[in-house]
């Protein structure tokens, strides 16, 4: 995106799918830019590989307000 070279900030517009390994991009990323979120993704996945019980994120959807007025 355009503001990377003012902000320093990574934006990714990939759309990604299941079928990936977003774990591994997840750990790839968090090399390059730490991200509170993907921190506790990560350690989520990984308290779960150690213990042996199954893991998922649910990521929640954004709620915006809907103004008729906006059209």
């Amino acid at each position: 995106m355009g503001d990377h070279p003012i902000t320093k900030k990574f934006v990714d517009t990939k759309i990604y799918s299941d079928k990936e390994d977003i774990y591994e991009y997840e750990l790839k990323r968090e090399k390059e830019e730490t991200y509170g979120q993907r921190v506790a993704d990560i350690a989520t996945i990984q308290a779960g590989e150690e213990f042996g019980v199954k893991t998922y994120l649910v990521v929640p959807p954004t709620i915006c307000k809907f103004d008729p007025k906006m059209g």
